[in-house]
């Protein structure tokens, strides 16, 4: 429940360099939140755009320039400028949601030691359609856990203590990167932080976003970690927790460090400074190296064999014949997953997103402009309305039960010879073929009551828990890609796409119901087709 805060003492710095265009909304987003701050500090960190002009529009906005001094300068700048009790800091580019600061100050109502509290956030393009969400899940073991990885994620959903703030000495000026991981440290190390299960900032992704240099990012999250060295050799789980956070950043950001310099060995000019990052990124990602290299190598081998100096390829071949790290028999350690029972029963529904969800909003983003006109969907509209927006001039329903109060037509779609023939422009059905016995019949429905032209946006589970519930008792069936581009093929003729998503973490995760949220993006984006966790498919019915 929330309060009322009245006007709190709270500054909302907004940082920014040569971000202009983004500025607008970032101001925007603070001024409509539910409980106003009483200051907007915009510092510009020597940027050579029109980023004054743009703050002049805002007078409750105040304008503070310096020469170009970098991210945590710019931050420090504005715990200076502050006269607030309480601060967050939001970079230009990014977004807070209405309840941001009304969230932060009901959680320090409750938690009035912390140093920090912090809120979830979503991954979002720069239209603001959703890549991912990511929510706190409760468990605020402070210190130890934030050296196993950064799980706050988003600088912008943290609410700091001014006085706090100060007392560590600010952010660290030294450092080009992870300067908020490195200051969640040194402020756990000291207080309490705690969390809400609360949605409050917006990422936006773009190709200028300081985290796509993996190599910058991974040697600067490991100098960060191997900085708490001092403070945790006294004590045997911080030891511990701080070693599994060195491996995690190193397959974190050295798997996509792997891939871009594999990449450079194909431009001319660079394939020695591609070698020397190479031999770098086996010295600081050792764990990151084999498999990815194996993986990733096929494609460049392929295309490239004739381009390569031999030596390249000779390198190249004998990462790709070497076999990926295998652990002794007996020598795994199960932790949480030597047990009987799932982490949540309910596919993951009470931790966040369920792994399943996170693919087929995906996809339905991806295929959004087909959703238009007049729209079907099974049991609900809610993907047609969030998908489709004012593209959908007519929005049905089909449900199984005659007195679902959003149905306009009832009953099973292998027998629905009651829906007219040619009136739909896009069919959504996701997660519901392997519900129905005779899916073959209900395949032929849909390209029936489908217009020429018309598109299928179509979602079944391949690897899955079946449902302990109602759904339970008819869940018929599982596909793969091959199934089901066959079972299409056979309807639709060749105009079918069809993806397959997953990967052996994702699998794992999701029979434990481990949520979305819970992996990191380049977990869920990776792709193995002996592991399908679920099968998309686009189809168009042809012209007649």
């Amino acid at each position: 429940m929330t309060r009322a805060h009245g006007r709190q003492s709270v500054s909302v710095v907004i940082t920014t360099f040569n971000h202009a265009q983004f500025l607008d909304e970032a101001i925007a987003s603070v001024l409509a939140q539910t409980v106003p701050t009483n200051e907007i500090i915009v510092i510009d960190d020597g940027s050579t755009d029109d980023t004054r002009e743009v703050c002049s529009r805002y007078p409750a906005a105040r304008y503070v320039w310096q020469p170009n001094s970098g991210l945590s300068a710019a931050r420090n700048t504005g715990i200076r400028e502050s006269k607030s009790k309480y601060i967050a800091f939001l970079d230009a580019d990014d977004f807070l949601v209405p309840d941001t600061i009304q969230h932060g100050l009901d959680c320090f109502d409750v938690n009035g030691d912390c140093g920090f509290v912090f809120g979830g956030h979503r991954g979002v393009t720069s239209a603001r359609a959703c890549l991912w969400k990511r929510l706190p899940d409760g468990r605020d073991d402070g210190y130890v856990r934030l050296l196993r990885g950064n799980y706050i994620a988003m600088h912008a959903t943290v609410l700091y203590r001014k006085d706090v703030l100060e007392a560590v000495g600010g952010f660290d000026t030294a450092l080009p990167a992870c300067e908020d991981y490195e200051i969640y440290l040194r402020i756990a190390r000291i207080y309490p932080i705690a969390s809400h299960p609360n949605l409050v900032a917006d990422y936006r992704q773009h190709e200028t976003n300081m985290s796509r240099d993996p190599k910058l990012m991974l040697l600067t999250s490991l100098s960060v970690l191997r900085a708490q060295r001092s403070y945790v050799a006294q004590d045997q789980d911080m030891r511990r927790a701080q070693k599994q956070g060195i491996r995690f950043w190193q397959g974190y950001y050295g798997t996509e460090w792997m891939k871009q310099t594999i990449a450079t060995f194909l431009i001319p000019g660079r394939r020695r400074q591609a070698l020397q990052d190479f031999g770098s990124c086996v010295r600081n990602a050792p764990c990151a190296v084999p498999l990815l290299a194996r993986d990733a190598l096929r494609g460049v081998v392929r295309s490239a064999e004739a381009t390569l100096p031999y030596h390249l390829r000779r390198t190249l071949r004998k990462l790709l014949r070497a076999p990926p790290p295998r652990l002794p028999v007996g020598s795994i350690r199960f932790g949480d997953l030597r047990r009987l029972d799932p982490i949540d029963p309910t596919f993951g529904y009470s931790r966040g997103l369920p792994i399943d969800r996170h693919y087929i909003e995906a996809f339905l983003d991806r295929w959004a402009n087909d959703i238009h006109g007049r729209v079907l969907e099974i049991g609900d509209s809610s993907y047609t309305a969030r998908f489709g927006g004012d593209r959908v001039t007519q929005s049905d329903v089909l449900h199984v039960r005659a007195d679902h109060p959003s149905a306009t037509f009832t009953g099973d779609l292998s027998t629905a010879h009651h829906i007219p023939s040619d009136i739909f422009d896009c069919i959504i059905l996701t997660q519901t073929l392997h519900l129905i016995y005779d899916f073959k019949a209900a395949l032929r429905t849909l390209h029936r009551i489908i217009k020429p032209g018309g598109v299928l946006l179509i979602t079944v589970p391949g690897i899955s828990q079946i449902d302990p519930g109602e759904w339970g008792r008819t869940w018929y069936w599982a596909f793969t890609s091959a199934s089901i581009e066959k079972l299409l093929n056979e309807q639709f003729g060749t105009s079918v796409n069809v993806e397959a998503h997953g990967n052996i973490l994702a699998s794992v995760a999701f029979l434990h119901g481990i949520s979305s949220r819970e992996l990191q993006r380049e977990e869920l984006q990776h792709q193995d087709r002996s592991y399908q966790v679920l099968v998309a498919a686009r189809a168009v019915k042809e012209s007649s």
